[in-house]
């Protein structure tokens, strides 16, 4: 799937290279809910509702009934609520395309991920969003194909072949965050451990950064790109009558759920209806998550990792648990299997 977003104005050309044109000037809203799919169907809607203007080869889109003050601006909240929409339901993926026209300059489209455009219109003001996952997608945005190519082959990235965006990102996150990603091995920080120098769960440096790295980034820093995918099981319960991808989970963590369900004596919060901790379902989609992943790699042991999930549908039919592709059902029993062996027997058994 591909969008092509304008702010008023489009090459017919460009929008001929897109399978949907999912906004328009205003708040004449054209999206994949409505039955619009294909480009041709877009111009017969379009025609209905908006004046067209060729000007110096560019089509000029105007709602008839937008004022002029809307006409000049793009409805962020609308396009927001439709790429949440998207989100929720499993049709965003890092694959997905999204293409900016801009009406007055006559530039190239700006490319950017679909996902990374989820992003930048619901989530900047999503207090539960980690910076880090910001920072990951800007990186994730600007790799070039050397950079793909090299992780493809799972060989580290030189910091020389980072370009200057991705570079500055990793500038910012190290010496401007207030909590510093940076890190230390921990044969390193026992060994190297000195007066003074306090770190907390999970090795983070409490020094300045810019202490420790004193010669900041040298360009001989290496960095490491995984690219994981794993299945993902969107559960239905009996209380929710839709499926929302966040709580969608691998087949160890619904093997753990099915535990957690069959020994609610092993769980006392199973007990707190109010929390509703751990959730009984009764039918599944399935999808993918991805995980991409940055490693870096500094001097003198020290290291950060920036990280950003990637979750779709793959199948949006509902099939109980049984009727799932058996590499699915496999992982999800054995994982439970695992679980009840480990398990201390119930009260009043041998």
């Amino acid at each position: 799937m591909s969008l092509l977003v304008t702010d008023g104005a489009l090459s017919t050309g460009s929008a001929c290279h897109s399978d949907v044109v999912a906004c328009l000037p205003d708040n004449t809203w054209i999206d994949l809910d409505n039955g619009v799919e294909t480009v041709g169907d877009y111009w017969q809607v379009v025609r209905a509702s908006c004046h067209l203007e060729n000007k110096d080869g560019w089509l000029q889109i105007r709602p008839w009934l937008a004022s002029e003050a809307r006409q000049d601006r793009l409805d962020r909240k609308a396009l927001g609520n439709l790429i949440a929409g998207f989100q929720r339901e499993g049709r965003l993926s890092l694959a997905n395309q999204v293409a900016f026209v801009n009406a007055t300059k006559r530039e190239e489209p700006e490319i950017f991920s679909f996902f990374y455009l989820a992003y930048l219109f619901h989530h900047l003001g999503d207090e539960e969003v980690r910076l880090q996952d910001w920072n990951a997608l800007r990186i994730y945005a600007g790799m070039t194909p050397v950079q793909t190519e090299i992780a493809k082959a799972q060989r580290p990235v030189d910091f020389q072949y980072l370009s200057s965006a991705q570079l500055g990102v990793l500038q910012h996150v190290l010496f401007d965050s207030l909590d510093p990603y940076l890190k230390l091995e921990e044969m390193v920080l026992e060994r190297e451990r000195e007066p003074g120098m306090d770190t907390d769960y999970g090795f983070n440096l409490r020094t300045e950064p810019t202490e420790f790295l004193g010669n900041g980034i040298t360009s001989k820093e290496m960095m490491w790109i995984d690219d994981v995918m794993d299945y993902l099981l969107v559960g239905l319960t009996k209380e929710r009558s839709g499926f929302d991808i966040e709580d969608g989970m691998n087949p160890v963590a619904l093997a753990t759920n099915l535990f957690e369900n069959e020994r609610p004596d092993l769980h006392p919060w199973m007990k707190d209806e109010e929390q509703d901790v751990t959730r009984k379902y009764s039918a599944y989609r399935l999808g993918q998550q991805r995980q991409v992943r940055f490693r870096l790699h500094f001097g003198g042991g020290a290291y950060m990792a920036l990280e950003v999930r990637d979750k779709g549908l793959i199948d949006r039919r509902a099939r109980a648990l049984g009727d799932l592709p058996y590499e699915v059902r496999k992982r999800v029993y054995d994982g439970l299997e695992r679980l009840r062996a480990e398990a201390p027997p119930k009260k009043g058994t041998n």
